[in-house]
């Protein structure tokens, strides 16, 4: 397996920096809020992270992040942060970053390999535009993007691009012997497919389908599962949130009602006692 072309510049500042550092020991890193339109993305994000996840379950020096941390790509701001919707880094502590919720390049030792996103219509073009432009300059090796709508939001489904010199090179797409859309990552050893449904993935050495193999089918199911627990659980927690400025709404008004009703009685007393 090949591994990301060596990055030409990277924005973690190796030299010295008239900026403040920040007291990242102590930083709590925040969970990217997923868009609004997430569920329009899901099946993809689910299905390609599942491979990954499967995939490279024997490699403790493999990361393969599911969108649920950011990568911070600049010791001096805090600010300097992205969160692809699939994350692959070889060679890295995954198990310290995980625990850190966060990928800090500098810690890491280098720029994630592979980036993926899964396109929205609220993200498309931030994904074609600002994003491509920072995983670029952070080193990033390659940079897929899978357009579920089937090139709606993309102008095509599906685009597989890598570094060079700074610059990213788009990745050969052709069709396979199924007739599908492909595109081969040379940094995983892979080959990327839309089928005009849905996107897949298998080793262009054999032909295997990754999906075809049940325990990554497994992995898929349990990743759904996860993904319904997270959102009820945010839906429970929103209701709370919702109930609670409710109460608190309710017992700012019923304070108002009572300091009205108490100035109106002050007032009453003063007219009753300039009669008198």
């Amino acid at each position: 397996m090949t591994t990301a072309k060596t990055p030409t510049h990277t924005l973690t500042r190796e030299v010295a920096d008239t900026r403040q550092m920040p007291d990242w020991d102590n930083f709590i890193p925040p969970i990217p809020e997923p868009p609004e339109d997430a569920m329009l993305q899901e099946d993809s994000h689910i299905r390609i992270l599942s491979i990954f996840k499967g995939h490279f379950r024997e490699r403790p020096d493999v990361l393969v992040s599911g969108g649920g941390g950011f990568i911070y790509y600049d010791r001096y701001d805090m600010n300097a942060k992205r969160a692809p919707d699939v994350t692959i880094a070889f060679g890295v502590n995954a198990a310290r970053i995980r625990d850190r919720q966060a990928y800090m390049v500098w810690e890491a030792g280098k720029p994630p390999d592979v980036a993926i996103e899964i396109a929205s219509p609220s993200t498309a073009a931030r994904d074609i535009g600002v994003k491509r432009e920072i995983y670029a300059e952070m080193g990033i090796g390659e940079y897929w993007r899978m357009d579920p709508t089937g090139g709606e939001l993309y102008g095509e489904p599906l685009i597989g691009e890598y570094l060079v010199d700074g610059e990213y090179m788009r990745c050969p797409a052709y069709r396979d012997a199924k007739g599908r859309l492909a595109s081969r990552s040379e940094t995983l050893n892979l080959v990327f497919y839309w089928d005009g449904v849905e996107f897949g993935i298998y080793d262009p050495v054999t032909g295997e389908d990754k999906l075809d193999i049940p325990e990554y089918d497994q992995a898929l199911q349990s990743e759904r599962q996860a993904r319904q627990a997270e959102r009820q659980e945010s839906q429970q927690a929103l209701e709370s949130e919702r109930q609670a400025r409710l109460a608190d709404q309710q017992a700012a008004q019923q304070a108002q009602d009572a300091a009205e009703a108490e100035i109106r009685r002050l007032r009453e007393e003063n007219d009753r006692l300039r009669r008198q």
